[in-house]
């Protein structure tokens, strides 16, 4: 299972990344990442297992994590690889949409700084991956393609991400007075 932590979409409406959320908040999702169950983050924050099922439902409701199950795709014969594309003219987001809507892509997201474009892909072998490419080639607005497929992925300490989320449960804006009494009984 994967957990993302992100301004969500729902509804074709896209949620502001950073939402009002206490500090309380930020505790519950930085222990969902790891993959700790409501009845442990409760023992852990020390907080009533009812009050951590509401707000976990809250958090997922609001789509500020988005759980989603994903296959070993090497398991199941298939290469997952990523795609990097450049465009030169037309709109970054339109194209992302469209290129969104091939076989084989899994997502589709605009990016600042190398490529413009970065999409997920999964293909069964090298002619299907050419056969993407081709296609995202002749997109009008499209001046280059690169890809990489991946080899393996190395699974991050779970602690590593807890640490990385404690770090901003003591700084604003993550940090919120609205709950000091919450910052000072963690702490």
């Amino acid at each position: 299972m994967i957990i993302n932590v992100k301004g969500a979409t729902k509804e074709g409406k896209i949620f502001p990344s950073f939402t009002n959320l206490d500090i309380i908040d930020y505790k519950i999702i930085s222990l969902l990442i790891p993959g700790l169950e409501n009845k442990e983050i409760s023992k852990e924050l020390g907080i009533p297992l009812s009050t951590i099922q509401r707000r976990t439902r809250n958090i997922i409701k609001n789509g500020l994590v988005e759980i989603k199950i994903q296959p070993n795709f090497r398991r199941i014969g298939l290469k997952k690889g990523l795609l990097h594309i450049y465009t030169c003219a037309g709109s970054i987001k339109e194209t992302a949409l469209e290129i969104s809507k091939f076989d084989g892509v899994l997502s589709s997201s605009v990016h600042v700084g190398n490529s413009d474009i970065v999409g997920e892909f999964v293909y069964e072998d090298s002619e299907q991956l050419l056969d993407t490419i081709v296609k995202i080639k002749r997109l009008e607005s499209v001046e280059r393609v690169l890809w990489s497929e991946e080899v393996f992925t190395i699974s991050v300490d779970s602690s590593n991400i807890v640490r990385s989320f404690k770090k901003m449960w003591n700084n604003p804006p993550h940090n919120t007075n609205k709950n000091k009494n919450a910052n000072n009984n963690s702490k």
